[in-house]
């Protein structure tokens, strides 16, 4: 009996305990209800994390023998015949200039990029990025240098509190587009067997055990990550919006493909829960609160990013998921996220409520440009750096054309614009508009080689041969 007593005493302290907490979580969300381990009471706790059981994109699977797109030697030929405005942009003003210095600064990690350094680290990263598809030689010697040095250098250290977060935002935003590019390209690199072992090794290890640490703030994290279940964490003063950034985005992308191709479903299911994470900052409405927010600078992260979701897209069209289609944690769909940044790229003004705050933008807050006409908008210095005519949809087209294709039929395709700024940046290795390609175009059988008619005799066969050279010739 006093088992029993003691038992619904528990009983009744926990059901108050559980009563006092059930609208206690700092988030605001409601705790999620369970049972205890013996059965004998529920639990209430609250989830501040992300969990991986609400991500659809969990039902994607390894494939054996992956290709990045549908047709990839298609993808292949048009990718390095195809030169971009910003192939030449990186090539005149980085490459051949002793202060940047790229191939040393990158395989040797020296100088550390820290708060002095951390310009030029970006521009190499940038260099690397767009010469891969055509070169891969410098990036096989970066990968290499990293894999098989005993000690990592690609480590975030806080050697220096005013350091760490340029390494802790570079170091793996590097680890990310050169991922793509490793996953891409991964049949160019010209390793010994025990080379591309360490290189295997080695970036999934980078990828696996990197879990996006807090950086803003100081060196010790005390800001907050975001919140996966309110897509305005980020509008908090001591969130840290690198946690469900742009960061955040470039691994996911990276741990994505290359767990594809080398057919590891735990590092691809980790890039699939990292992408989810980052679109958890998506409302209902469809607005990417995280970039709409950024002041004068919104309409540069909102476009550049939105070219990450198209490179996404394409991938996972090749498996014959539709991730424009896939509904996020917050109501909308990812092509809802679309059609905010075409209507940011018509009226600079839309997101105005959010702008206003600012985030990480104090030195271009969102007065700037509020009261900007439209051609005064054209003239702002973000703008034309992220795009270069927005009254001209050619570029939107170029870059986003699954969504343009499905969404906005009114618009003509046309591929083969090579002034974006945006294909091919520090933060952007592989462009969306030569995936689409790789998807669209159709695989061609070469035609079978001809049988030769050895019937002919010796002298015969090559009198016949000589006449047809002249022949030729003479053409």
């Amino acid at each position: 009996m006093k088992k029993y007593l003691a038992l619904l005493g528990l009983l009744m302290i926990t059901a108050c305990a559980s009563a006092n907490t059930t609208n206690a979580c700092s988030d605001g969300s409601s705790p999620t209800k369970s049972v205890s381990a013996d059965g004998s009471y529920y639990v209430y706790s609250c989830n501040t994390t992300n969990t991986i059981s609400d991500n659809p994109l969990t039902q994607i699977k390894v494939v054996d023998n992956w290709s990045p797109v549908i047709n990839f030697q298609a993808f292949k030929k048009e990718s390095k015949s195809r030169v971009y405005w910003t192939d030449g942009f990186y090539k005149r003003n980085y490459e051949s200039k002793s202060e940047f210095n790229c191939m040393s600064r990158l395989t040797s990690v020296t100088p550390y990029p820290s708060a002095q350094g951390v310009t030029a680290w970006k521009k190499c990263q940038g260099l690397i990025n767009t010469k891969t598809k055509t070169n891969i030689k410098p990036l096989q010697e970066i990968l290499l240098s990293w894999a098989s040095n005993p000690k990592d250098l690609m480590k975030v250290k806080i050697t220096n509190p005013s350091d760490f977060n340029p390494a802790g935002y570079n170091i793996p935003s590097v680890l990310g587009t050169f991922g793509q590019l490793y996953a891409i390209w991964y049949d160019d690199f010209r390793y010994t067997p025990n080379e591309r072992k360490l290189v295997d090794a080695y970036m999934t290890k980078k990828f696996m055990e990197h879990k996006f640490p807090v950086i803003n703030g100081n060196s010790q994290g005390r800001f907050r990550p975001c919140n996966p279940n309110d897509p305005k964490s980020t509008l908090a003063r001591n969130v840290d919006t690198n946690t469900c950034g742009s960061i955040r985005i470039k691994v996911a992308l990276g741990e994505i493909m290359l767990g594809l191709r080398l057919e590891n479903q735990a590092l691809l299911d980790k890039g699939n829960e990292d992408i989810w994470f980052v679109l958890t900052q998506v409302d209902a409405d469809g607005v990417w609160v995280n970039y709409a927010a950024r002041g004068a600078s919104n309409f540069s992260y909102y476009t550049e990013y939105l070219h990450h979701l198209s490179i996404l897209t394409e991938i996972y069209y090749a498996l014959g998921y539709d991730f424009l289609e896939m509904e996020l944690k917050h109501g909308a769909k990812v092509h809802q996220v679309y059609d905010q940044g075409y209507k940011l790229l018509k009226d600079h003004t839309v997101f105005a409520k959010y702008a206003n705050r600012n985030l990480g933008s104090r030195m271009d807050p969102y007065s700037i440009v509020a009261n900007m006409t439209r051609d005064q908008w054209f003239q702002y210095e973000q703008t034309a750096e992220t795009y270069k005519d927005p009254d001209d949809d050619t570029d939107w087209v170029n870059s986003h054309t699954r969504y343009v294709r499905k969404y906005m039929p009114h618009l003509p395709i046309v591929l083969g614009y090579t002034q974006s700024p945006q294909s091919g940046t520090s933060n952007i290795s592989v462009t969306p508009d030569m995936l689409y390609w790789g998807n669209v175009t159709k695989y061609v059988k070469p035609k079978p080689l001809p049988v030769m008619d050895y019937s002919l005799k010796q002298t015969e066969g090559n009198g016949w041969r000589k006449s047809v050279f002249i022949s030729g010739a003479n053409n």
